[in-house]
Parts: C-alpha cells; sequence; structure tokens
C-alpha cells in the first residue's frame, strides 16, 4: 500500500467497532507471503481493508481508575510501566488482598476484568 492510499487512516490508535467483512479480508490477509508487491486480487482486498477501518465506527477508549487507594497505587504503577507482566498475585499482595478478593474488587471499581484492564493501558 502505498502512503497516498493510507492518508485517510486515523494518526493515533483507536478502538473500532470491526465489521465482519473487515474481521474477514484481514484473515485473508494475515495468510499472504511476504512479498514486495500484492497482486491484483490483494490488492483489492488491502483496499477494502483501508475502506472498512476509514468507515468503521468508532468506539470511545476510556480507562477508568479504581477509587480504592491500594488498587490506584497498582494501577498508577502500571500506568508508569505498562510494558510490566508481574503476574496477579504479585499485584495483590501489594495491594495486601488475595488473589481473589483483588480481582473482583479491581472489576467491580473499573468495570473490567484486572487483566482486560492491563491491556487496555498498554494500549494507551
Amino acid at each position: 500500500m502505498t502512503q497516498a492510499a493510507c492518508r485517510a487512516l486515523p494518526d493515533r490508535p483507536q478502538l473500532l467497532s470491526a465489521s465482519p467483512l473487515l474481521r474477514e479480508a484481514v484473515l485473508r490477509a494475515a495468510l499472504w507471503p511476504v512479498a514486495e508487491h500484492l497482486t491484483a486480487q490483494q490488492t483489492h482486498i488491502a483496499q477494502v481493508i483501508l475502506d472498512e477501518i476509514v468507515n468503521s465506527p468508532r468506539e470511545e477508549f476510556c480507562l477508568p481508575l479504581p477509587s480504592d487507594s491500594r488498587l490506584l497505587a497498582v494501577a498508577e504503577a502500571i500506568l508508569k510501566n505498562p510494558s510490566a507482566r508481574e503476574s496477579l498475585s504479585i499485584y495483590a499482595e501489594q495491594a495486601s488482598f488475595s488473589e481473589r478478593t483483588f480481582s473482583r474488587w479491581y472489576k467491580a471499581q473499573t468495570g473490567f476484568s484486572f487483566r482486560v484492564w492491563q491491556a487496555r493501558a498498554r494500549v494507551l
């Protein structure tokens, strides 16, 4: 794809609602061998992918923070170093919770499981 073809794409990461067509086109493209040039069919599919991305509805991307000070300390540590891959037990221990209680409280206060919240923090 050329830079000109990609100009309509967002310039920053965004959360979008992928249509079934977009999902299938991406799955097809993922099977292509690495090559310098696309075939005519691949070019058409790539254009469909671009069109679908540009025209897909955007979803709000939010990352709510927990209100409990212990959970908030964990959240802030993750936001400072989103690539950290500590185990759930380490984070629970830092917050003085059992893993199960930590998980329940995190979900209750953020609306996301801890792992989903952590993955979203990495996207930011």
